[in-house]
């Protein structure tokens, strides 16, 4: 597991697994506050929210919710690459950079992404 959440400990903590059935093949492991940075970089479509950043902005349970799979992969893995990194520290950029690859794997392996806030 890739580990962006020591240090944190007593905050809100992030997971984003990659599951094959019940089995969890890979997992990142996060201070929110890295995602929350993150998901406030993506800019609107012309039509509004979409994605992540929809469910960020529009769905008051975002983080109740919790765990959720992410419906689209391929549109969330579209706009995960589209987030402007301008200004972003080292270590966002490696929080980023982790939760692109984790995305990559589980779509090209056809594994469900699922988020979880503990």
């Amino acid at each position: 597991m890739t580990d962006f959440y020591q240090g944190f400990e007593g905050e809100p903590e992030l997971r984003i697994e990659a599951r094959d059935g019940r089995r969890v093949v890979s997992a990142l492991r996060m201070w929110s506050g890295y995602f929350d940075d993150l998901v406030r970089r993506i800019k609107p479509e012309a039509t509004g929210w979409t994605g992540l950043a929809r469910m960020y902005h529009l769905e008051e349970a975002f983080y109740e919710r919790s765990p959720w799979r992410i419906e689209d992969l391929a549109a969330i893995m579209r706009q995960w690459g589209r987030i402007d990194l301008a200004g972003a520290d080292d270590v966002t950029r490696q929080v980023h950079a982790s939760v692109a690859a984790l995305l990559s794997d589980a779509c090209m392996h056809g594994h469900e992404v699922w988020i979880a806030l503990d």
